[in-house]
């Protein structure tokens, strides 16, 4: 299935770097919104799977956000995504990008149904960081 991405930046294979504007740049708040409502996560799997397909390479790349705050106190952070995080988006890409194709070729299309929608709850990181994981789970 071709597809196309524009990075916001690329190291030389060493990392992609994805920048992000927010009200609030702690992990906690970035992740969970970033997750939660805008699908960080599945950007991230998908610009990766990208640049593995260029590269010609299975190794996962790592990626980098930065993050700026657009109101006071303007802070900045650089933040990466949890390896069991990305694991889910990179599966749940690789499902869409299959169930994509198949419509195409049958031409079929689903209709999009309100409990497709999922939650996510702050990232596994931020979890583990704060002794949260064992209850989120």
């Amino acid at each position: 299935l071709d597809c196309k991405v524009r990075l916001d930046m690329w190291l030389d294979s060493d990392a992609i770097v994805d920048l992000k504007t927010c009200r609030n740049a702690s992990p906690e708040k970035f992740f969970y919104q970033g997750i939660n409502d805008f699908g960080y996560h599945y950007s991230a799997a998908f610009y990766e799977m990208a640049v593995q397909s260029y590269l010609e390479t299975d190794s996962d790349i790592p990626y980098l956000f930065i993050v700026v705050e657009n109101c006071e106190p303007f802070r900045c952070a650089i933040h990466t995504m949890h390896e069991d995080v990305m694991n889910v988006a990179r599966r749940d890409v690789r499902q869409a990008l299959k169930d994509i194709a198949k419509c195409r070729e049958s031409g079929e299309w689903p209709e999009p149904l309100a409990e497709q929608i999922q939650t996510y709850v702050p990232s596994m990181k931020w979890l583990a960081d704060n002794d949260a994981l064992a209850e989120a789970i």
